[in-house]
């Protein structure tokens, strides 16, 4: 197990934190960031799917049901990210990176035709 040096109580005493505790918080605070981001994305399809339906129009550039299928997948591989292990949740997370960029320019496209 590769450790991590660190000092220890008022930086008298040094001491060691294991490699597997800062990958635990490194890939805690990942899971955190795109749990916001998902939210986040939930928020503005309500937003986009009710200026659809004040303005009554049908829209097929925006395709509703393609960013809520995107944004449900994202949220599954989130769950499967979570379950993960130490060493498999890098793979998981360059997915839900380049999912979660998708969802983003799908959504600003989205935007842009409301302006």
């Amino acid at each position: 197990m590769t450790l991590w040096p660190c000092e220890g109580i008022c930086g008298q005493i040094p001491f060691n934190i294991p490699r597997k505790e800062a990958l635990n918080d490194e890939k805690e605070k990942y899971r955190t960031r795109i749990d916001i981001r998902l939210t986040g994305f939930n928020e503005t399809i309500n937003e986009i799917k009710d200026k659809l339906e004040r303005r009554k129009e049908n829209m097929p550039e925006i395709q509703i049901e393609k960013l809520c299928q995107k944004h449900e997948e994202a949220k599954n591989k989130l769950a499967s990210f979570e379950k993960s292990d130490k060493d498999a949740w890098h793979k998981y997370k360059a997915e839900l990176d380049d999912l979660v960029d998708d969802i983003d320019d799908d959504l600003r496209s989205a935007l842009a035709y409301f302006g």
